[in-house]
């Protein structure tokens, strides 16, 4: 679906026509599997009823605070990193129950028994949208330019061997990896309020499968959604009685910048538009310019 609207107008100032417009594009899509040879609804392949980019993960309940706390809650060895080297221990990731049996894990990882795991989001851009805004007055012209999403879901892994985990949980995925102002708001035994758990390596973990942080849960899943300024450009052409009388038809001069700012939820160790593995970093980039019209 897509809806695009836009409109013209104008009025006097200060005894010039002041002209102005509008352009906005907005286009939102979801998909559905509606049949699929899946007779077993296994969730590491399409099934019927499926929705397209849903992001299965736990529910994390915050951070264990006692020895006790630790005891009285579900076993949590199947989701944990390096299961039985490392105790759990205050600090460390809670995750929710919820099927009620005690044991955090997968169960059989089909439609009908996932265990504790649920749909905890979607990373489909939805809302996609542009605005395109312009106005002239008395030989200035101005165009800006916003372009966003509003809806989207994003978890800071894509791969077994992925990047993306670095450069947001830093050294909690491995030692050798950089220390982040983010990673650095850790829990510790005051109880203060903090977004990591106990400072611990190798919690992005796979071994065949996904444990603690390499698994997508609800505490670190991103807000994707965003709104940049893509471009700003303010420009004056200097009047027609003037440069005709160095024989020329039309001079303009002008100011360009792009992707000035933008506005968004995610982490700053991402930039909203590039969520893949690999990319040229997205660059600000300012321009003057000069045309001539002989």
């Amino acid at each position: 679906m897509q809806q695009t609207i836009a409109w013209r107008d104008h009025f006097n100032l200060a005894d010039k026509p002041f002209n102005y417009g509008a352009r906005f594009i907005l286009s939102n899509s979801r998909s559905w599997i509606t049949k699929y040879d899946n007779p077993t609804g296994n969730l590491n392949d399409w099934y019927e009823g499926f929705e397209v980019g849903s992001i299965w993960g736990l529910t994390t309940l915050g951070f264990f605070t006692s020895e006790e706390d630790v005891k009285n809650h579900a076993d949590q060895t199947a989701v944990a990193s390096y299961p039985g080297t490392r105790p759990i221990e205050a600090g460390d990731l809670k995750y929710a129950d919820l099927n009620g049996d005690n044991k955090i894990n997968k169960g059989n990882w089909t439609v009908d028994d996932h265990g504790d795991f649920s749909i905890i989001g979607n990373n489909r851009p939805r809302y996609q949208y542009g605005l395109d805004l312009n106005a002239e007055w008395n030989g200035f012209d101005l165009r800006v330019f916003f372009q966003g999403i509003g809806k989207r879901d994003w978890y800071p892994t894509s791969s077994v061997n992925s990047n993306n985990v670095y450069r947001y949980f830093g050294m909690y995925s491995t030692p050798g990896a950089n220390v982040m102002k983010e990673t650095m708001n850790n829990w510790n035994e005051q109880g203060e309020d903090a977004l990591f758990p106990r400072l611990k390596s190798y919690l992005d973990f796979y071994d065949g499968h996904a444990m603690d942080l390499r698994i997508a849960q609800t505490r670190y899943l991103q807000d994707a959604s965003y709104c940049r300024l893509k471009n700003l450009t303010l420009g004056y052409s200097i009047p027609k009685k003037v440069i005709n009388k160095i024989k020329l038809q039309n001079v303009h001069l002008y100011f360009s910048a792009e992707n000035l700012f933008e506005i968004t939820n995610l982490s700053k160790s991402y930039d909203p538009e590039q969520l893949n593995e690999t990319y040229y970093p997205m660059q600000r980039t300012y321009s003057f310019g000069l045309n001539i019209t002989l």
